[in-house]
């Protein structure tokens, strides 16, 4: 189990070991390690002590390289009933989306606050402490997939100029999961940052930018991508409606749910009373 091989490596003893989900999506099962899915955020933490103030048990997240091989070999080890080497343990995991968080790691959305007030949709109206950081964070979440696409396809290339056209054919198959994943990841970042908080204004009456209409059709035509919807489009043809209709592109519309997530953060802190920073002004 995870909690066993970091004991070990953090040199403390299991009990101060703890697993947290970091979007609510890690079960007991997983912990247990009897399941793995996939899109899987886990926190790992040590005992720290106690706070001499308040009394309160003080938990100090593990970062991200030193927790991410444990949670990718526990988990390779369940699908494929073996340890694997290092690079491919770290490629399954990126694969298959398992991430580390650590509150000031690449894959979180910084304050734990700001995490629950991004998944929860209940907490869409109160005021992000850390916008910059939770765009950010968004739109990484998206990159990181078209990054993966990126080397699939020069993989492909390579396997094609070495004469090995079934490697190249599997590259692109896996090139295009990976642009279908990215999409996959803007929709959930968009249904949790962005639509749960024009809700909140919505009902608070407050006038929006047309831009952000322009942003949602974007949307609309991202979430399409992938052949097993209904009227589903390859990410080819997204990409192409995306040009043609919007003189956009997939990564700058991911730039843009960033940016889009500073300037709702805005508009809703001035609801509260608690104005907190300047909007993204080219939605203005």
């Amino acid at each position: 189990m995870a909690k066993v091989r970091l004991s070990e490596t953090q040199k403390v003893p299991f009990k101060d070991i703890r697993v947290k989900g970091a979007t609510g999506n890690v079960t007991d099962d997983v912990v247990e390690g009897l399941t793995t899915p996939m899109d899987l955020d886990v926190t790992f933490q040590r005992y720290g002590g106690v706070d001499p103030k308040t009394g309160e048990e003080i938990w100090i997240d593990i970062v991200e390289k030193d927790g991410q091989p444990v949670l990718d070999q526990e988990l390779f080890k369940i699908v494929h009933g073996y340890e694997g080497a290092a690079d491919e343990v770290a490629k399954f995991g990126r694969a298959a989306d398992h991430s580390v968080v650590s509150a000031l790691g690449p894959e979180s959305y910084g304050k734990w606050e700001d995490a629950m007030r991004v998944c929860q949709a209940s907490r869409a109206g109160e005021t992000l402490e850390d916008a910059t950081t939770v765009g950010l964070t968004a739109e990484r979440k998206c990159v990181h997939w078209q990054n993966m696409a990126k080397e699939a396809w020069a993989d492909a290339a390579a396997a094609r100029a070495a004469g090995d056209e079934v490697a190249a054919k599997l590259y692109e198959e896996a090139a295009e999961a990976f642009v279908e994943e990215s999409g996959r990841q803007f929709t959930k970042q968009t249904n949790r940052i962005v639509e749960s908080r024009l809700a909140v204004l919505k009902k608070h009456g407050v006038e929006l930018p047309e831009s952000i209409q322009k942003f949602l059709n974007k949307a609309e035509a991202i979430n399409m991508m992938g052949l097993e919807k209904v009227n589903g489009a390859t990410a080819a043809d997204v990409e192409g409606m995306l040009k043609t209709q919007f003189g956009s592109s997939l990564e700058e519309t991911y730039h843009e749910l960033n940016e889009l997530t500073v300037l709702l953060n805005d508009m809703v802190s001035r609801i509260n009373g608690d104005f907190v920073a300047p909007g993204a002004v080219r939605f203005l």
